[in-house]
């Protein structure tokens, strides 16, 4: 619309904000236009946005105790909260209005009340309650009525502020821990050294249940890694949210098959990787190797680690028809390697990345030497391989290593755009396309792979590293933890 000879746009949303030559400024949604029409406004062009600007400041910096989770779902439930918050003011009147002219008595002052007591015979009996048989407080203070001393005043909160708690305090109530396999895998790694051998190593029954779960048949893996074929381009999901989508070898089988399976079909004329869950993609999974005891047994374990990434980087590395990554959340180790062997990639606001290979004492695989250094740069490149610093997201697009950020609800639609952007083209033409892209770096691409390796698997038998991931593995990619 126009006023005063000016257009004015409509703000959807405000997803982030940032210091620029000084100026604080907020990336802009803008209603009725797509999110690749997003754009970095300086506060002063959102005077009329003051409420926005709070609620995304609220959501950044959210009050101590308070869940951002539950800020972020405040208005789906926002009917619920005004009701509990109309109670709890209702609630205040009356008890205000029951404690005026209460606070200092005179025994003319004192009212005689009568309450009904029902007994055991059925029949109600009369109890008068006056100051003189009213029940006295003991000034005894015993381990069960002791409390932590109060303060002084209590804190003035604002109506937000109030409105928060009782949120809180909601879903505390409702709130239900999950029952799934995590749990199970989680206290298998933390097992008491009751439930141990002698030895040190874990029994035989968790022993066989942790390579069941992590390793398992094809059918297992295949219900870890989703395919389908939708509009012209193959969809692969890693599924292993219970641990972060962590890899396992059985996985990396059924990638390549995906990878394959694409490659032949001329139905598919591109290939969208993402994950399902808070994370994109942890790295291996090294839990095998953790609990095997036997060195012969360790070794073949390795060999046969090293054996199916390589089988699977020489179809990733040779694919011939567009990859697209959608990294819906932290990336470490080998995801690091699906994004930068990927043609281009996509972040939404929970996207972090992290090469993490120097902190578990390992050399980095998957071209990452190579590819790396091209996509953000020598010394951003050695900074993340030498020192395995996390990287946001905004850096990560302002480096080239993603393309665009999109908002977290709308990653999903934002992605499937793009990639009917790419399949509109001739399938003949996008494969030859990245065939003259690539040329001159394939056989380079080879020689790097197959030396990176090389030194990973020499890494992975000794026995620093084997006691490293014992020690560190699981804290350094926060298995247990949230995104």
């Amino acid at each position: 619309m126009l006023a005063n000879n000016k257009k004015t746009f409509e703000v959807d949303q405000i997803v982030c904000g940032r210091k620029h030559k000084g100026c604080q400024e907020y990336l802009v949604y803008w209603k009725g236009f797509d999110l690749s029409a997003s754009t970095w406004e300086p506060v002063e062009n959102l005077v009329s946005c003051a409420a926005l600007i709070d609620q995304f400041q609220r959501k950044v910096s959210p009050i101590p105790g308070a869940n951002p989770f539950v800020l972020e779902h405040l208005e789906k439930t926002k009917k619920v909260h005004v009701k509990m918050l109309l109670g709890r003011k209702s609630r205040a009147k009356k008890s205000r209005s029951k404690s005026v002219g209460n606070d200092i008595t005179t025994p003319a002052d004192v009212k005689v009340s009568k309450t009904e007591v029902k007994t055991e015979n059925g029949k109600r009996k009369e109890l008068t309650v006056t100051p003189e048989n009213k029940p006295k407080r003991s000034g005894k203070i015993t381990p069960e009525s002791k409390t932590k001393p109060r303060s002084g005043k209590r804190p003035h909160l604002s109506e937000g502020e109030r409105l928060i708690q009782d949120t809180l305090l909601h879903e505390a109530k409702s709130f239900k821990a999950e029952k799934d396999g995590f749990t199970k895998l989680s206290s298998m790694y933390n097992e008491s050294p009751s439930a141990r051998h002698s030895n040190g190593s874990a029994s035989p029954h968790k022993k066989k249940c942790l390579n069941r779960c992590f390793n398992g048949n094809a059918a297992v893996a295949h219900q870890l890694v989703l395919s389908c074929v939708e509009r012209g381009y193959m969809k692969i999901t890693l599924n292993n949210t219970n641990a972060h989508n962590l890899i396992t070898v059985g996985m990396l089988e059924a990638l390549r098959d995906c990878l394959l399976k694409a490659m032949k079909s001329k139905e598919v004329k591109a290939v969208l990787l993402t994950g399902n869950g808070s994370y994109f993609c942890s790295g291996l999974d090294y839990s095998t190797l953790m609990n095997c005891t036997d060195d012969t047994e360790y070794k073949a374990l390795v060999i046969e680690l090293v054996a199916s990434i390589r089988s699977f980087l020489e179809i990733l590395t040779t694919f011939t028809k567009p990859i697209v990554c959608a990294v819906n959340g932290p990336a470490l180790e080998f995801g690091i390697a699906l994004i930068v062997n990927s043609d281009f990639s996509y972040g939404n606001a929970k996207a972090s990345f992290d090469v993490v290979y120097s902190k578990i004492q390992l050399t980095p695989i998957g071209g990452i030497t190579y590819l790396l250094p091209k996509l953000v740069g020598s010394g951003m490149a050695k900074s993340m391989l030498y020192m395995s610093g996390r990287v946001a997201v905004l850096a990560a697009c302002d480096r080239g290593m993603l393309l665009d950020m999109y908002g977290v609800n709308s990653f999903g639609e934002d992605m499937e755009k793009k990639m009917s952007q790419i399949t509109a083209n001739s399938g003949p033409v996008l494969e030859s396309t990245k065939r003259l892209v690539n040329h001159m770096d394939q056989s380079r691409l080879e020689t790097v792979c197959n030396e990176e390796l090389y030194e990973y698997e020499q890494a992975l038998l000794t026995k620093e590293v084997k006691q490293k991931l014992k020690d560190d593995w699981t804290v350094v990619i926060n298995l247990y933890g949230d995104a």
